[in-house]
C-alpha cells in the first residue's frame, strides 16, 4: 500500500482486484461472500473507508462505484449519499443562520 499525506491508498494490484471482484465476482447477491461484503458496508465499515472503496480506480480508470453490479451501487449510495441520493461537497456551508444551513450537493 502507498500513502498520500495521511490517507492509506490501495495499492495498484489491490486496486485492480477490488475492481475484478466487483466487476465479476460481486453479481451473485444470494452469494454468501456478496452478503458479507454488503453487511460489511452497510454496517461495519467506516465512511472513510467506504469511500475509500467506492472511489476506487483500476489500471482503466473504472470507477468501483460505478462499475460494480446495481445491488453494491446500492449500498454505496445508502451510505454515502444524503437521503441516499445527493452527494454532499465538503466544506464549508454556503449559507448559515440561526435556523438553517446551506450545503452544496
Amino acid at each position: 500500500s502507498i500513502e498520500e499525506g495521511k490517507r492509506r491508498l490501495l495499492s495498484i494490484p489491490e486496486r485492480n482486484g477490488w475492481l475484478q471482484f466487483l466487476t465479476n465476482n460481486a453479481t451473485d447477491k444470494t452469494d454468501p461472500c456478496v452478503k458479507a461484503l454488503c453487511e460489511y458496508l452497510k454496517d461495519d465499515a467506516n465512511m472513510k473507508r467506504v469511500r475509500q472503496l467506492a472511489d476506487t480506480k483500476d489500471q482503466f480508470g473504472r470507477v468501483a462505484k460505478l462499475a460494480a453490479p446495481r445491488h453494491i451501487q446500492k449500498v454505496f449510495e445508502e451510505r454515502l449519499f444524503f437521503l441516499g441520493r445527493y452527494d454532499i461537497v465538503e466544506g464549508p456551508p454556503i449559507h448559515q443562520s440561526a435556523t438553517c444551513v446551506v450545503v452544496k450537493a
